[in-house]
């Protein structure tokens, strides 16, 4: 007679071994490879100190105000940490971290309550959900970006918890509350409303539920915040929209296209998600919210134009929805191909296919895993340039905060200087400072884009005049131009542009007038850059 505690026990034991597998994959990636804080994670932490400082939401003290960050929330999270003066960089890491495990382990009960919850097996209960959650670990993007320190992990978190949500209850009070965190955490989150609407109206639940309950907990305090966001910044997006898209057309759509592109050419596992629909019997509806809001973030992206960073960050929401569904095609082919085909006398077949299966998963997501890591192609973008690509952006981080702590020491504070990365920099120099990127200035911002369909998306924006009316004392026109081992020749560094903002200023006949390059050895190195005569 089998002991009903006895069981409950086991089944623990074995959620807690097949739960905590994803992290140990997951430690494995940290501890391997040097994943951390990439530039733009700081800024949020810029304009988080100020807000905590009483200077309100500025990129400076005495700045414009400007919403320079695209997580209102995220930046709302380190201000609250700098008004308790902890460490915003160790806060930022370890809450991505944080909601990167959180990812991991909602995409392993996500997949057993949606395919699997019935079932009493071990291989349905646990192996399955074990292999989605693995299936998000193995992708070294997902990874990366939890370790950024921005707020890539928690968006992804949050549309995790509302497709989960939607799943689990009709309750569209929680769902529009989860929806507005969603948005809050990224400007794009607010299209989600849609798929949830859809979602509503097909369960025939009633216009006036959805209204009420959808307006009082989504719409009314998310028209309150644009409200407060056109009144105080004077815009209806944020800053970083007219730096980045600025309604793109054509142009910023097939760039998109391409991005998305790369992104699923080198992942061979999402090819099951095609199959899923075709062979799945049981769950095709509940399984279908995780593919509308799949979808849904494809097209946002697509929109958008993509991203300049490797290993896809706008896309990282998209791994743990594709990942559920196609580990579930995976599981329907093996049911088609071995388990259907054996009946009940053949028990010990089946345990032993079970066995194997568990015992070539590992290899197949170790296959999965490493060929991401070494990916690389040529594209016309530039989207493709692997993770040895993202792990030197975290080392340029690095060097650009050390710069910053040596500009804090060799000028005064009221100091202005222009840079092209306008993130460690500023939040270790805590100097007034021009984003020649446009990012955190909005004259640059507002400036058009001569060619969106350049390599670097998002990084089309200049404005040379309105930097030299301000009169920066340092320009960083050539951000790889730090911590060298010798002095850069001058006669060769147009051979670094990237940006229009590069050409453009350094093209200006007032820049070459005014402003000389210099070198200087530092205990750090050599850093060059130029400074007003």
């Amino acid at each position: 007679m089998n002991d009903p505690a006895s069981n409950r026990s086991s089944t623990w034991i074995l959620t807690a071994v097949f739960g905590l597998t994803p992290l140990v994959i997951f430690a494995f990636w940290l501890i391997q490879f040097p994943f951390g804080l990439v530039d733009d994670a700081y800024i949020p932490m810029v304009y988080a100190r100020n807000l905590a400082a009483g200077h309100g939401i500025v990129f400076y003290p005495g700045g414009d105000h400007v919403e320079g960050y695209s997580s209102p929330l995220w930046m709302a999270l380190l201000s609250a940490c700098a008004i308790l003066r902890l460490s915003l960089p160790s806060v930022a890491w370890i809450s991505g971290i944080l909601c990167g495990v959180g990812c991991l382990f909602l995409t392993f009960f996500l997949y057993r309550r949606v395919f699997n919850c019935d079932s009493k097996s071990w291989y349905r209960l646990h192996l399955w959900p074990c292999a989605a959650a693995m299936a998000v670990v193995a992708d070294v993007g997902f990874v990366a970006w939890s370790a950024s320190g921005l707020e890539t992990a928690a968006y992804t978190l949050l549309i995790l918890l509302l497709v989960y949500s939607l799943i689990q209850t009709q309750n569209i009070r929680a769902h529009s509350l989860l929806l507005l965190l969603v948005s809050l955490t990224r400007p794009e989150g607010a299209a989600f409303l849609l798929p949830c609407l859809f979602l509503w109206l097909v369960r025939r639940q009633k216009l006036t539920t959805i209204f009420r309950n959808a307006g009082i907990y989504f719409l009314l305090p998310y028209f309150l915040f644009l409200l407060f966001r056109f009144f105080y910044f004077g815009y209806v997006f944020p800053n970083t929209f007219y730096a980045k898209h600025d309604f793109g057309g054509a142009a910023l759509v097939l760039r998109g296209l391409a991005y998305v592109g790369t992104f699923l050419r080198p992942r061979f596992l999402f090819c099951f998600v095609i199959l899923w629909p075709l062979l799945e019997k049981e769950q095709l509806r509940q399984g279908g919210i995780i593919l509308l809001f799949a979808v849904t973030h494809l097209l946002l992206v697509v929109l958008e134009g993509g991203d300049h960073f490797a290993l896809h960050r706008f896309l990282v929401p998209a791994i743990p929805l594709l990942s559920l569904l196609s580990v579930r095609g995976i599981e329907r082919c093996c049911d088609h191909m071995i388990f259907d085909k054996f009946d009940c006398s053949q028990s010990m077949r089946v345990r032993t296919a079970q066995v194997g299966i568990a015992a070539l998963m590992p290899l197949f997501f170790y296959a999965h895993g490493n060929q991401l890591f070494e990916y690389k192609a040529n594209d016309r973008y530039g989207f493709s340039t692997g993770a040895r690509r993202l792990i030197s952006e975290v080392a340029f981080a690095d060097n650009w905060s050390k710069m910053g702590k040596w500009l804090k020491e060799k000028y005064p504070p009221d100091t202005t200087i222009a840079v092209i990365t306008a993130g460690a920099i500023p939040y270790y120099s805590e100097l007034r400072c021009i984003d020649l990127l446009g990012m955190n200035d909005v004259e640059v911002a507002h400036t058009p884009a001569r060619d969106p369909s350049r390599r670097y998306a998002g990084h089309e924006k200049s404005n040379p005049d309105s930097v030299l009316t301000r009169e920066p004392r340092f320009v960083q026109l050539f951000p790889l131009l730090f911590i060298s081992s010798k002095p850069y020749p001058e006669e060769r560094l147009q051979e670094l542009f990237a940006y229009p903002a590069q050409y453009d200023l350094w093209n200006h006949p007032l820049f070459r007038e005014r402003y000389e390059y210099m070198t200087e050895e530092t205990e750090y190195g050599f850093i060059s850059y130029f400074e007003r005569r």
